[in-house]
């Protein structure tokens, strides 16, 4: 007999468990007879598979033109890109793990073509002293650009700046505008 059983991940799950590895007040347990042995079924699960169904591409995605020989975006040269999913706590510069996608995509077209180096641009919103918002622009932009080292970048092909809340994309007066404003951004350039 095989059992389908199928999950769609709601976004940001890094991991996911399949099993019941403890007792909890929903595990029964039953002596097996002769009499009710019919009854009783135990599930060995033996293949277990993840595969991304046909969805929508996240934005870093939809921004650029995938290759048919290998599906990596291919991002061009001397463009800003704005990533969507490099996320961070409220001031802070720690990244959360559901920015690491995004960022490994920019890893491994790295790692492809060594003639590329890459800029990162730390952005915030104009809450804040000046002063502290360049400050956290600059950690968070430092963030990612650390990321991308600790992956096997070389050093010399990563460079950050954080502008604070210099170049604002939307207006700084409404909660919406000002979440455009948080963001982190990069360029590819050639060597």
């Amino acid at each position: 007999m095989q059992v389908y059983i199928p999950f769609t991940a709601k976004g940001y799950e890094t991991n996911f468990t399949i099993g019941n590895f403890a007792s909890n007040s929903r595990t029964q347990k039953m002596k097996v007879s002769e009499a009710n042995e019919k009854d009783f079924s135990y599930y060995y699960i033996d293949d277990v598979s993840v595969e991304a169904k046909d969805r929508e591409l996240p934005p870093l995605y939809a921004e650029t033109v995938l290759q048919k020989a290998d599906a990596t975006p291919k991002i061009e040269r001397n463009k800003v890109y704005t990533f969507k999913n490099v996320l961070f706590e409220f001031n802070k510069a720690d990244l959360l793990t559901a920015s690491e996608e995004e960022i490994n995509v920019l890893t491994t077209i790295l790692r492809n073509n060594n003639k590329l180096s890459i800029e990162i641009y730390g952005h915030t919103d104009a809450v804040g002293s000046k002063e502290r918002n360049l400050e956290l622009s600059n950690q968070r932009a430092k963030a990612v650009a650390s990321y991308l080292i600790d992956s096997g970048i070389d050093e010399n092909r990563v460079k950050w700046i954080g502008y604070g809340s210099s170049k604002p994309v939307a207006d700084n007066t409404t909660e919406e505008g000002r979440t455009q404003n948080r963001r982190v951004e990069f360029k590819m350039l050639e060597n």
